[in-house]
């Protein structure tokens, strides 16, 4: 029945089990509802808190879970990064500088706007940089990692970024993928990217070990140049649902990367940019980030987290 079908039924002498078909009247739909001997209507999926021992506290779900969960949650307060390459802070940070005669002075940084009253980790490419051959570009890159993320259970990414222009620049924030300097590649990943050698859109990007295939959101620096929220639901087998802040949401169902595959340990949520011509300074801003998931460390046959 609906809602509004259950509310309608003559309940009085006639114990009965209900599907809600609909909301409606109070009743909610998939919820099933029980009629007792004596006219009470009974919400089988009642709505519970995890507040306490009677309803199940999100500690003991969370406990009972806690060997098969990845979670790196930067919703608030990205976190600290080193002064010097490779060294200090959360994030893990590789620079190249392209050519000769060049040096590597790429930097990554945490930063208080308190005009803007924003917060956020940035990695700017070095602008000047080496001249002669191959072209001269300068690229940055920051990683986390240890555990390895897992393809074969659902995986939720959310991303809140900016970039600094529509040209001469290319970017990726995702799960597995290579390192910015290198080509897209085929082995199991996902995430966002974007590239003015291609056009300037911010798409949704995944692999599935034969081939890399992505699909376009919206402009890459958004109306008012305001900080974009990206999101990605990932369904093993089935689809990747992606959704930016303006709006726009596709389902991708090529291309996924396959369910007995995991990330590498040093590329479970990596992020870069590169600036595509000499001297052309480029950013990428992560104001926050969240990531949930399930270890493959965990898994059967892998002695790697118990």
């Amino acid at each position: 029945m609906t809602g509004s079908e259950i509310a309608a039924h003559n309940i009085a002498g006639e114990p009965l089990n209900i599907l809600c078909l609909a909301d409606g009247a109070g009743f909610l739909k998939n919820h099933v509802y029980v009629i007792s001997d004596d006219g009470i209507i009974a919400d089988v999926f009642a709505p519970h808190t995890h507040k306490d021992s009677t309803s199940g506290t999100l500690y003991e779900i969370k406990r009972d879970n806690y060997k098969d969960m990845i979670e790196m949650d930067y919703s608030i307060n990205m976190p600290a990064v080193g002064t010097t390459l490779g060294v200090g802070g959360a994030w893990d940070f590789t620079e190249r500088s392209a050519g000769t005669g060049g040096s590597a002075n790429g930097t990554i940084a945490n930063f208080v706007d308190t005009s803007a009253h924003t917060k956020y980790t940035v990695m700017t490419t070095a602008g000047t940089n080496a001249t002669g051959s191959p072209t001269a570009v300068d690229v940055c890159n920051a990683a986390g990692g240890g555990g390895r993320l897992f393809f074969g259970k659902p995986i939720t990414l959310q991303i809140k970024y900016a970039v600094s222009n529509n040209t001469s620049i290319a970017y990726r924030m995702g799960c597995g993928q290579p390192l910015i300097e290198n080509s897209v590649g085929v082995t199991s990943q996902m995430g966002f990217e974007g590239c003015t050698g291609t056009n300037t859109l911010n798409r949704v990007f995944s692999a599935d070990g034969t081939t890399w295939s992505g699909e376009n959101l919206s402009d890459m620096v958004p109306p008012g140049s305001i900080p974009l929220g990206l999101r990605i639901d990932y369904y093993p087998s089935s689809k990747i649902v992606a959704t930016d802040g303006l709006g726009t949401s596709l389902i991708k169902t090529a291309n996924l990367p396959p369910v007995g595959t995991a990330t590498n340990a040093d590329a479970t949520f990596r992020f870069g940019v590169s600036q595509l011509s000499a001297s052309s300074v480029r950013w990428l801003k992560i104001y926050a980030m969240r990531l949930l998931g399930s270890s493959y460390d965990s898994q059967s046959g892998i002695s790697g987290w118990v």
